[in-house]
């Protein structure tokens, strides 16, 4: 028995007065089509945007990539279809995935397009397809790769309530995703100030006058270019077998952590690891403990990813340990941003495929060295400039969270308005 307020429906309890309709009930719904490639006249100079699948990122779709001209909708089945149709994403990679057209525009056949209707606010319907992808994605019909079709889009099922509330809930969704927008916004000029300090600071340095040429390019005079290996002792990581189970600890139970490079992705402090290593995996693969506060620097596949190991941890063997060979001279935090300036991956031998560095490489990256107090100067600054962007990142999670939790809430009616809710104001 439903609660109270509340009714039991095909899809769970929804408030009373919200109705339950498939798309095509309240919706007129088409696909698309992909003009001749072959016909220049159908590509060549076209006006008319052109969404293809792959473009669906369930975010409104604001810059077409594409364009096809007057001659090709006229001729194939790629019609121009209206300013806030939801798209929807049929096969591919991007299967479920949906978009809010910002303006008209055609569509390739691996897109059905949901028309604007007197019954629904488009982007009360967008937000309803994200929440439901998995209900969407539970009627393919693909074995190899993900499938649905216009009618399975035909006949999804849609809580529907009434028009003020569904704008409503549209609004502080989007809201919310314009505050997340403008968070990416400062993120990505905070890495861009980052970037141009790194390149002022690590070829100019601070307060110099006189400069010099080098191999590395002009830097001030006082400075040195040092290589890599001869700055830091280096130590490389194992992979403990995947065959021989007693070597991970799969329930944490030890302090074994074992870094491989997803650790590092977004992390530049590794505090704790995706997995564990037994005491047996260490003393039989006589692997090496990296100590807190070393410099971990990746040099396979994604070369040159960096981060510090915030605890004593294990590598594996796509990660060097970086420990400078004389604290009096070096700093790690410089070097942090010395070796991301210098672009390891531009060590890389281009005629060997996939990216990889070997130890020689690794220990041959060119990098500028001031003295100490200037080296703890220039990461000083750059660390503001760090810590700018991470505040930045959590709060952007933080608005990620608050999203999924309202849409959660707000598209199931769990969570309501009180104006919509009958006898509240009464």
């Amino acid at each position: 028995m439903a609660k109270p307020g509340f009714k039991q429906t095909e899809i769970g309890e929804i408030p009373e007065e919200w109705e339950l309709k498939f798309i095509h009930e309240f919706a007129q719904t088409k696909s698309g089509g992909t003009p001749q490639t072959k016909v220049k006249e159908y590509w060549e100079n076209g006006s008319i945007p052109w969404i293809n699948s792959g473009e669906l990122k369930d975010a409104p779709v604001l810059n077409p990539t594409t364009h096809i001209t007057t001659e090709a909708s006229e001729n194939s089945a790629a019609k121009i279809f209206p300013k806030e149709s939801v798209l929807i994403a049929l096969t591919g990679a991007t299967t479920g995935k949906v978009g809010l057209l910002t303006f008209d525009s055609a569509v390739n056949q691996s897109v059905t397009a949901i028309f604007p209707s007197e019954r629904h606010i488009p982007k009360y319907l967008f937000y309803y397809l994200i929440e439901s992808r998995q209900s969407v994605l539970s009627h393919n019909i693909g074995a190899a790769q993900p499938h649905i079709n216009k009618k399975i889009v035909d006949g999804l099922l849609i809580a529907l309530p009434p028009l003020p509330e569904q704008k409503k809930i549209a609004s502080v969704l989007s809201t919310v995703d314009a505050a997340i927008e403008k968070t990416s916004e400062i993120i990505e000029q905070a890495k861009q100030l980052k970037k141009g300090l790194m390149q002022e600071l690590l070829t100019r340095g601070i307060g110099h006058k006189k400069f010099k040429q080098t191999e590395i390019g002009e830097i001030p005079e006082e400075w040195e270019v040092s290589k890599l290996g001869d700055l830091c002792n280096i130590q490389v990581g194992k992979t403990p077998s995947r065959k021989i189970k007693e070597y991970w600890d799969k329930k944490k139970t030890t302090r074994n952590k074992w870094a491989s490079i997803a650790d590092m992705l977004g992390n530049k402090i590794i505090k704790d690891t995706n997995e564990y290593i037994t005491d047996k995996a260490i003393a039989d693969t006589r692997i090496k403990r990296v100590s807190a506060g070393t410099l971990l620097m990746s040099f396979k596949l994604t070369v040159g990813r960096m981060a510090f190991a915030g605890v004593d941890l294990f590598t594996n063997e796509a990660i060097a340990a970086l420990a400078p060979r004389d604290s009096n001279s070096i700093s790690t935090d410089y070097l942090y941003y010395a070796i991301e300036q210098a672009r390891p991956e531009s060590y890389c031998d281009p005629a060997v495929k996939g990216k990889t560095l070997n130890q020689p490489k690794i220990k041959s990256i060119l990098l500028p060295l001031p003295p100490l107090p200037e080296q703890k100067k220039i990461a000083e600054i750059l660390g503001v400039a760090d810590a700018k962007i991470e505040a930045e990142v959590q709060k952007r999670e933080q608005l990620q969270t608050l999203k999924k939790g309202l849409m959660q809430d707000l598209l199931t009616g769990r969570v309501r308005f009180p104006e919509f809710v009958k006898g509240v104001n009464s």
